[in-house]
């Protein structure tokens, strides 16, 4: 997590095993939110790097925060996806899927690295940033909108109303406390892991 190498190395173990389980068990959605839930999975993955060699190693540190910022990236992507496959939208979506694969060639590696800090309530602080700015700025609507929307239209969802509740919840919640430390992110990615279990319950 957004605290400690152990506490996100922890989180990382706890999607991955969530992950065999329900690729195990095979349900209609199981592989699209195996795909979804291994987006944030390896973003604890990647803060574990951070944290692990934060002083010490400043390319296993930079691999970490390259990991984080391709999933982050990816995220409403993989949404879309689930969106075109299992909803009455496709056009929607595929042009959602085109603008955030575009939006991979725009990422601004050197500011993302220069803007790592670790925050003032000791969570780690980071953000995407993409150039132009122009693309930024939309982006950072589309990464929200198609993060939570697709999943309202997913046809035959059983965990539709668990997810989307804990979904607004959780990011209501770390926006409350964190987004003045900027340690928003962070915070939100490490409060996913439970976003796995609610989905292995009530799907």
């Amino acid at each position: 997590m957004c605290y400690s190498y152990e506490a996100s190395i922890n989180a990382f173990i706890v999607d991955l095993i969530i992950i065999i389980l329900i690729l195990h068990r095979n349900n209609q959605h199981d592989k699209f939110m195996s795909l979804f839930i291994a987006s944030y999975a390896f973003v604890q993955l990647g803060e574990g790097l951070i944290w692990k060699y934060y002083y010490t190693n400043n390319k296993l540190k930079d691999l970490g925060l390259f990991i984080i910022t391709i999933c982050v990236a990816l995220q409403p992507v993989i949404q879309s996806i689930g969106g075109y496959l299992f909803s009455d939208y496709q056009n929607i979506y595929l042009m959602s899927i085109i603008f955030g694969l575009f939006g991979l060639f725009l990422i601004d590696h050197d500011k993302i690295k220069e803007k790592l800090t670790i925050g003032k309530t000791k969570h780690l602080s980071w953000e995407v940033y993409y150039n132009p700015k122009l693309y930024e700025n939309l982006h950072f609507l589309y990464y929200f909108l198609f993060l939570m929307i697709p999943v309202f239209t997913f046809n035959n969802f059983p965990a539709k109303k668990p997810l989307i509740i804990y979904g607004f919840g959780s990011l209501l919640y770390s926006y409350y406390n964190y987004s003045k430390t900027n340690e928003l992110t962070s915070y939100w990615c490490y409060s996913a892991t439970i976003y796995s279990l609610v989905y292995y319950i009530f799907s």
